[in-house]
């Protein structure tokens, strides 16, 4: 499965979503699921992109990186209480969680994600 854009355009969106692979994963389903950039992202960065090779001034790309991160933090917050990104940190909180079948460690912000279903 592939969500992108509207459906995971905020946290209400991504919580859907995961309700969905819940009950994808419930009826016995196995999953591979690919997610996208939130709706309005690709834009930005194309605009972003643009601004950088036409300007003649330094676009503001660290505004532009900090209010991604903010919109993604955000997102998560809504969709993922449990999984907050600490706003000095910007890791998921919590203990970290093993890859299954491999026995290393997941990376934070994957196990974080994983737990969504």
């Amino acid at each position: 499965m592939k969500f992108g854009g509207t459906s995971v355009a905020d946290g209400d969106c991504i919580r859907q979503v995961a309700d969905i692979l819940k009950h994808y994963r419930a009826s016995g389903h196995e999953l591979a699921v690919v997610v996208s950039a939130c709706s309005g992202i690709t834009d930005q960065i194309i605009a972003m992109a643009q601004e950088a090779a036409t300007s003649r001034e330094p676009p503001p790309i660290e505004a532009f990186i900090e209010s991604l991160r903010q919109r993604h933090r955000a997102a998560l917050e809504t969709a993922a209480p449990d999984h907050a990104v600490s706003a000095t940190e910007g890791r998921p909180e919590g203990p970290r969680a093993i890859q299954p079948g491999t026995g290393r460690p997941l990376s934070r912000r994957k196990a974080g994600l994983n737990s969504l279903v």
